[in-house]
């Protein structure tokens, strides 16, 4: 009784039978799943060689790496991995980052470089 009241109840069960009737009209076929998106374990293209360089401590040259494969992959994908590169090298410690010989003003200045690829500027 209370949610033919209650304004709330009353959206919330015409929602439930929106999606029961939209559930239920595949008939169980397997075409016809609702399927709910995980995150996308898959790698970026030239990810791992530049994970190699960064475990090898090659910071320099892992850098040099990813400049270098600007063009070889779409460039949404290219400032996917850019952004994923400096996030892991940023995610390591000054000591690390020290015996590499990399700073974070070198990281910052990878960012910079990576943006103005991203807004058309480089």
């Amino acid at each position: 009784m209370q949610e033919e009241t209650d304004p709330i109840l009353r959206q919330i069960k015409a929602l439930a039978r929106g999606l029961g009737a939209l559930l239920g009209a595949s008939g169980g076929e397997p075409g016809h799943e609702v399927i709910f998106p995980q995150e996308d374990a898959r790698r970026l293209p030239y990810q791992a060689e530049l994970e190699a360089a960064i475990a090898a401590g090659d910071l320099h040259g892992a850098t040099r790496d990813l400049f270098a494969r600007r063009y070889a992959v779409p460039e949404a994908q290219f400032v996917a991995l850019g952004t994923w590169f400096f996030s892991r090298l940023n995610a390591l410690d000054d000591a690390t980052l020290a015996a590499a010989d990399y700073a974070r003003a070198d990281i910052a200045a990878g960012l910079t470089r990576l943006s103005l690829i991203q807004q058309g500027e480089a």
